[in-house]
């Protein structure tokens, strides 16, 4: 219980704590043509949108579970800077925040911008058309700038549906003004985690996936915004915020679990951070939710129910072992649970993190972050996956070298965990 429970704390910070400005950055820009203003085959309007992307004066750009918002220019011209290593997605408003559509680029909602050659520093979409909800770059960059297998866009193609339900997110406070130009934004991603099988040993034991898994794991949804907007400085605040939905369908087990902020008083950008989870770690359903806190109440829809069972990247792992019967090294390999690999670097936004679940604690692992557990049993962190590191650079996922060498004997388990390209905490135990 001790190690699964740090799957999830291990992915704790606060993700608002990653300066957009500091991020490496891919330029995305498109136009939308003079002709569009006339009625033609895919600016015509039809039964699935009221609009015509004529009718576009703004871009909103997601990227994990942030987003930027650019104005169209006069000549039907945009231009915006998007990290790198998130998927994201292209979203057209009108004058009045009305969502027209959005990107769809290799038969995905949204652009994956992750594992890109680090050559490519502009993605230009060319011409765009709507089709009913559907904007159609005439330089379409999958399958040309972003190369992928076709494990990988199976994958996509599943997750997509996430994305869908964060677009309807643009005014959650319905104050007539999209969140992102307020105080009041609100990020969300979940946690996630669960038992995967054994671990493999070098020379010795292959790893295994379990035949049978509980992918219900540790499911947390984390709700992340500023406290400027609070109207005093008081943590009860986030104490007594509340979390009801579905609408379709309301969950009656829904708590408040663990809540974070920074008080101090006139502090500039403090945050919060809210965590809320049903009880035994079930699912929760997804659909439309609302959020009530300091009176103010936050409509808001997420993506729930992802097909683990099918798409879930595993980071399996496979202990390098000296002559001394040491540890010294972690090899890992990615796959999807029917056994297809794939590229990390494509599917991941953040680096690798490793902890080791060890018996016995003993002044050789004081070199790495560590969590006392009960006696003399820690978890030894020999890596941390960090969000500041670029992964369009020549980032090793396959190989995590130990500065320190452990016992193997001392070895219980260990996880294996990453933010995926949604901006979610993913987490795997692998045990003996």
């Amino acid at each position: 219980m001790f190690l699964a429970a740090f799957i999830l704390s291990s992915c704790d910070e606060f993700i608002h704590d990653i300066d957009f400005l500091f991020r490496e950055k891919i330029t995305l820009k498109g136009k939308i043509s003079s002709s569009q203003k006339v009625p033609g085959k895919f600016n015509s309007k039809s039964t699935t949108n009221a609009f015509t992307l004529a009718d576009a004066k703004k871009v909103i750009i997601f990227y994990a579970n942030e987003h930027i918002i650019v104005d169209i220019k006069k000549d039907g011209s945009f231009s915006g800077g998007v990290p790198i290593g998130n998927s994201t997605v292209v979203a057209f408003l009108t004058d009045k925040n009305e969502f027209i559509g959005n990107l769809f680029t290799g038969g995905l909602n949204f652009l994956p911008l992750a594992g890109i050659d680090d050559k490519i520093n502009t993605i230009d979409l060319s011409t765009l058309t709507l089709d009913g909800t559907r904007v159609i770059p005439a330089n379409d960059p999958v399958g040309k700038t972003i190369i992928l297998s076709e494990a990988e866009i199976d994958f996509m193609k599943e997750i997509g549906i996430f994305y869908e339900s964060l677009v309807k997110n643009i005014d959650m406070n319905n104050d007539n003004m999209p969140d992102v130009l307020s105080e009041k934004n609100l990020a969300f991603n979940t946690n996630n985690g669960f038992t995967a099988g054994k671990f493999g040993i070098s020379g010795s034991n292959e790893p295994q996936i379990a035949t049978t898994i509980d992918y219900r794991g540790g499911r947390v949804l984390i709700v992340e915004g500023f406290t400027n907007w609070f109207s005093k400085r008081d943590r009860n605040i986030i104490y007594n915020a509340t979390l009801t939905g579905p609408v379709e369908n309301p969950h009656t087990d829904l708590k408040n679990t663990v809540n974070r902020g920074d008080f101090a008083d006139n502090e500039v950008g403090a945050r919060f951070q809210l965590k809320f989870e049903r009880e035994r770690n079930e699912q929760l359903r997804s659909g439309e939710y609302n959020l009530l806190m300091d009176n103010t109440n936050f409509k808001f829809n997420f993506y729930f129910d992802l097909n683990m069972k099918n798409f879930w990247v595993y980071a399996i792992p496979t202990l390098q072992v000296n002559s001394k019967a040491e540890i010294t090294s972690v090899s890992l390999k990615f796959q999807l649970p029917d056994g297809r690999t794939v590229d990390p670097k494509k599917l991941l936004s953040t680096s690798i993190g490793v902890q080791f679940n060890v018996l016995v604690f003993d002044k050789s692992m004081e070199k790495y972050k560590y969590q006392q557990g009960q006696g003399t049993t820690a978890l030894v962190e020999v890596v941390r996956q960090d969000i500041m590191t670029s992964l369009k650079k020549d980032y090793d996922f396959y190989n995590v070298k130990l500065s320190v060498p452990i016992k193997l004997s001392n070895i219980d388990g260990l996880n294996t965990t990453y933010y995926d390209m949604f901006g979610n905490g993913a987490g795997n135990l692998w045990e003996k």
